[in-house]
């Protein structure tokens, strides 16, 4: 696992109920994660760390990796760690400034929607990674993209039958 934020350390402890051992390589001394997942890491017996290293490769044969690279950042020294899986939780931004105008987004960039993927503008919906929500999986875009589909294709039939009745009148 590289990072040291919630979603790292979330992550780890969750993949400690598959793998013999999960190791965090962290660029600082310290986790940035909330103090409760890292007392929850902290007190996994399967849960390594590795401090105040910069990830730098994920090696393999061509089929599997086998190891990573990293490099102390207090000495300098390059260390291989033998590896199954890597997992990158190192921070995460979405690419929804193309919607900053439309008053659709959090604080941090999330664009807010309800339980039906609509947002506060008519006729604009949402799903996926961008969303503000706390599980990001492709299962959940899955599904997302569904409701959202079905709401588009009702806000577009609602228009059509507006029009529809004006013209009628």
């Amino acid at each position: 696992m590289v990072g040291g934020g919630d979603s790292a350390i979330e992550e780890g402890v969750y993949l400690t109920q598959m793998a013999k051992s999960v190791t965090v390589i962290h660029r600082r001394d310290q986790l940035r994660a909330q103090a409760i997942l890292q007392k929850r890491a902290f007190a996994n017996d399967k849960m390594k760390f590795v401090w105040n290293a910069n990830f730098e490769e994920i090696k393999g044969d061509g089929d599997a990796i086998t190891s990573v690279r990293y490099s102390d950042k207090v000495t300098g020294e390059d260390h291989e760690l033998n590896a199954k899986g890597v997992f990158i939780y190192v921070g995460i931004k979405p690419m929804t400034d193309a919607f900053a105008g439309l008053g659709v987004l959090d604080d941090n960039g999330w664009v807010i929607t309800d339980d039906q993927m609509k947002t506060s503008v008519p006729g604009v919906f949402a799903i996926g990674d961008v969303r503000a929500k706390n599980l990001r999986q492709i299962a959940t875009a899955v599904g997302e993209g569904g409701l959202a589909g079905q709401g588009a294709f009702t806000y577009i039939q609602d228009l059509a039958d507006k029009d529809l009745a004006a013209t009628a009148q």
